[in-house]
């Protein structure tokens, strides 16, 4: 994506290290700014693996999210505290059968997971190729 090329090369011209590393980011700084009321989460994970029928396969998730002005909450508090509320409605709905001391990747259901967090407003985008 764009994203990744205009960081790529970021990287190559050694803004990522040393003193190009501060200045890079006084830069960003003055850029990007927000108001002392909003924040806004970005997040992307992606995977290289095998999908069922042993077919190489790479997918990406995204996740955007603002602050939510009609229920005041923050996009921090929403991506961390809907999560959280999400697997425990997922554990008191029987959705989540694994009892004990887990990885959470391996027991909670990934598509449901990201279906019940969608619902809550946050943004979630899924590619696979």
């Amino acid at each position: 994506s764009g994203h990744c090329v205009i960081m790529q090369g970021i990287k190559q011209l050694g803004f990522l290290e040393g003193t190009h590393r501060q200045t890079l980011t006084k830069i960003l700084d003055s850029k990007l700014t927000l108001s002392d009321n909003d924040d806004i989460v970005i997040a992307r994970a992606g995977a290289r693996g095998q999908v069922g029928n042993g077919k190489a396969a790479v997918i990406v998730y995204e996740v955007f999210c603002n602050k939510d002005v009609k229920r005041n909450f923050s996009a921090m508090a929403q991506t961390t505290g809907f999560s959280a509320a999400v697997i425990a409605q997922m554990i008191a709905d029987g959705t989540v059968t694994t009892r004990g001391v887990v990885n959470g990747e391996v027991a909670v259901p990934g598509d449901s997971f990201i279906t019940r967090l969608k619902a809550t407003g946050i943004k979630i985008i899924g590619t696979q190729r």
